[in-house]
């Protein structure tokens, strides 16, 4: 998959805040070679690689995700339309929403004491800080 992802209205999860969502445009690529190569040619540089593992189902309007980064237990991500179906959507799985958090995989990361923009290459096989 090639996407693009703004956070939008970002907020310091470590006090207890959210931010207010994702603005998300992806489509799937089919080639990971072809889609690099593509990107250098239009002028990107790059700026690190990461790899994870995605496994989903859905249920009407909602996406669940199971996603496993390198170094990362595997968590849950839980989209739909708007918070009302979201929160319906974890509740109906017998999660409790005060556990409920939004954030980005940086942010989880950082839970973790990782700092995922110290790394140029962070995949299952190797984790290689910058120089």
């Amino acid at each position: 998959m090639l996407a693009y992802k703004q956070r939008l209205g970002i907020k310091d999860m470590a006090k207890g805040s959210n931010d207010s969502g994702m603005e998300e445009v992806e489509f799937e690529a089919g080639n990971f070679e072809v889609a690099a190569e593509f990107l250098l040619k239009i002028g990107l540089i790059k700026k690190f690689s990461q790899e994870k593992k995605r496994t989903t189902w859905k249920k009407g309007p909602v996406s669940y995700d199971i996603d496993t980064w390198p170094k990362l237990e595997p968590y849950l991500e839980v989209e739909g339309p708007d918070w009302e179906t979201v929160d319906a959507a974890i509740v109906e799985l017998g999660i409790d929403l005060k556990d409920k958090k939004i954030c980005s995989t940086t942010q989880i990361y950082e839970l973790n004491g990782i700092h995922d923009k110290d790394f140029s290459i962070m995949t299952f096989k190797e984790f290689v800080k910058r120089t």
